[in-house]
């Protein structure tokens, strides 16, 4: 899904002009100016006073507050769930003007939205394309600024407020500050502001709706300016005030300049419609004159329809189809696949995951680049094709035939989806497949990997270490912890797979990584001596079970004196529990060991039933135990 830009905020000053975007310029005497600011179209619509659709247009500037600094954090509540946010249109309405005490009412007001929204095509046929978001936003004060009449002040949310720029049923809001309690939901793409107001008013800001969400207008003003912000689509009305339109061919899609000959002969705008007559989406689709506020020189595709008066009971098709197209914004047709991976070894059956709602979908897999026959489902056996030895290339492409959208060169660009599989005959790991290393210290490291084909059917994995095999785990495992390794020794590890007691695969991750020395014997004078101490594997360190440290500068006690004998010499055997002081400590069977071998009688003559394993090792007592180790 592809995020939109979250820069948009309404400057709230009656009949302010703002100039295009454009690069700094200095005056005639070389002061410079400041660049001008970018802005954007709003569209604001209401009921005048004998219930027409009224409204027109204003500029929008970026906002002057980063929105991650002025939302307080708020409950979110899911209302319509379908599917991943990264592949869903994902609409959050966003409430201001309610109080704590009316969040009840605003949840109400929402649901009824959100109910009456998909009863319009095409929101009907793709709702499962949607996901849908509340987020509770409280107010101070209940409703909004100069409701109902102008030089009332509210303490609310958004700022919500009418008489924008000056005309009594503007309905604006700080969208920095809508875009900010809207970024607590899942993900945003479209949002609803819901004003607590019972006015007949609403605005459409790129992206952003605003709906006083109690006035019995709020239904269909949300559903008209859904269209303004989703699809970018025009007012079809017209103010009956002998209004020519005279500038240059309008953006929009369902408005235009040019009437029907025109438009057939430029191949433009709704030129595929020309001629198609449902009754159920407006009546025959032609060019009528009177459209964007203008009474002659713009037209619209039909008599009437829900961008031409909120009475209307649909879109009509020109402007369903910029809504489709506008869908694909943000959706893909393909939602996934199964196994889940990019490659496999030609044993697999691959299924497609399709938006869920929408059809009909037609869908051709290739076999490096060429279509295989018949095989337009939404599953592929591998095994079944007729493929190389050597790698190849399967694609699945989906496309939506919905006969809402005539512009093939937009079903081709946006609504059509691809997806390559690369296909290794026989293979067990994908080329993508790695095995990396982590926490290594100078005895142990640990392995991850990935990249095993599904198709390999692997039920274990085996971790072979300089060649040789030293541990298997189940494929539920995707690590290990390797040790009994030697300091600043470099290692090559390789992970294999196998199914049952099949041969172990050959074509699995592989890595070469050496151990490191102890991190504090860097400067040390005796860095070689206590390395090669630890490559003997008389030493361990000192900080268990790091034991990335050897604490060179302290002392040796008598317990450890007694580990690094044993270990040096060899000392296996033991005669059992010499000494009542030493039960439980890390050192005990090597201090019975070194007792067994008589290197050490005790340290309470003559009695000698303690070690003493905490004391340290005087100079005379190591020259007593390496003369008897010796046998000197």
């Amino acid at each position: 899904m592809r995020p939109w830009n979250k820069t948009w905020q309404l400057v709230l000053a009656a009949l302010l002009l703002i100039p295009a975007a454009g690069s700094g310029a200095g005056d005639a005497n070389g002061n410079t100016r400041a660049a001008a600011m970018p802005t954007e179209v709003v569209y604001f619509d209401y009921f005048d006073a004998t219930g027409a659709l009224d409204g027109g247009t204003a500029r929008v500037a970026p906002p002057k507050i980063q929105p991650s600094a002025i939302a307080t954090p708020s409950s979110v509540a899911p209302l319509n769930v379908t599917g991943p946010t990264t592949n869903r249109v994902d609409i959050v309405f966003v409430g201001d003007g309610y109080t704590v005490a009316e969040l009840g009412a605003y949840a109400d007001t929402v649901d009824d939205l959100a109910a009456v929204l998909f009863g319009y095509e095409p929101f009907t046929t793709y709702q499962n394309a949607f996901n849908l978001h509340r987020v509770d936003v409280v107010s101070n004060d209940s409703g909004i600024d100069h409701d109902p009449v102008f030089g009332i002040y509210r303490d609310t949310a958004l700022d919500g407020e009418l008489w924008c720029q000056g005309l009594e049923r503007r309905l604006c809001i700080d969208t920095a500050k809508a875009e900010a309690f809207a970024a607590q939901a899942p993900a945003v793409d479209l949002i609803i502001a819901v004003a607590n107001s019972t006015a007949h008013a609403g605005a459409g800001y790129p992206r952003i709706v605003t709906v006083a969400g109690e006035s019995i207008s709020a239904h269909p003003i949300m559903v008209h300016e859904m269209g303004h912000s989703a699809a970018d689509l025009g007012d079809e009305y017209d103010y009956a005030d002998g209004a020519t339109y005279t500038g240059p061919e309008l953006d929009e899609p369902n408005v235009s300049i040019l009437d029907a000959t025109a438009m057939a002969a430029a191949d433009t705008k709704w030129a595929d419609w020309l001629g198609t007559n449902n009754a159920a989406y407006g009546g025959l689709i032609g060019t009528y004159e009177g459209a964007y506020y203008n009474q002659y020189g713009a037209y619209r595709p039909t008599t009437d329809s829900l961008m031409r008066s909120t009475v209307a009971p649909t879109f009509n098709l020109p402007s369903i189809e910029a809504l489709v197209i506008s869908f694909y914004e943000f959706i893909d047709v393909i939602d996934g696949w199964s196994p889940s991976g990019s490659e496999y070894n030609g044993s697999e059956q691959l299924s497609l995951n399709l938006i869920p709602g929408v059809t009909p979908v037609g869908v051709q897999w290739l076999l490096d680049g060429t279509p295989i026959p018949g095989a337009t489902g939404t599953t592929l056996d591998l095994a079944t094709l007729a493929a190389p030895a050597q790698p190849y290339t399967v694609s699945a492409v989906a496309v939506d035939n919905t006969s809402f959208v005539r512009d093939n060169a937009a079903r081709g660009a946006v609504m059509t989806d691809r997806v390559d599989f690369t296909v290794r005959p026989g293979a067990g790991w994908s080329q993508s497949s790695s095995l990396l290393a982590s926490s290594i210290t100078p005895f142990a490291m640990q392995l991850d990997w990935s990249g095993a084909i599904v198709g390999a059917a692997f039920t274990q994995y085996g971790i072979f270490q300089d060649g040789a095999l030293v541990a298997t785990v189940p494929t539920s495992t995707q690590s290990r912890q390797v040790s009994g390794l030697m300091v600043e020794t470099p290692y090559t590890f390789k992970v294999e797979g196998r199914a049952g007691a099949g041969p172990w695969s050959t074509d699995g991750p592989q890595l070469t990584v050496a151990t490191t020395n102890f991190v504090d014997t860097t400067t040390s004078a005796f860095k070689d001596d206590i390395t090669r101490l630890a490559r003997a594997g008389i030493t361990r360190g000192c900080n268990p079970p790091a034991n990335d440290r050897y604490c060179p500068l302290n002392t040796v006690t008598r317990g450890q004196m007694a580990a690094f004998l044993v270990r040096a010499l060899g000392y296996t055997a033991s005669s059992g529990d010499l000494f009542n002081d030493d039960n439980g400590t890390t050192f005990e069977d090597d201090i019975n060991r070194l007792g067994t071998a008589g290197v050490t009688r005790g340290c309470n003559p003559p009695i000698n039933d303690r070690y003493c394993p905490d004391n340290t090792v005087t100079r005379g007592q190591m020259a007593a135990f390496l003369r008897r180790a010796l046998n000197l």
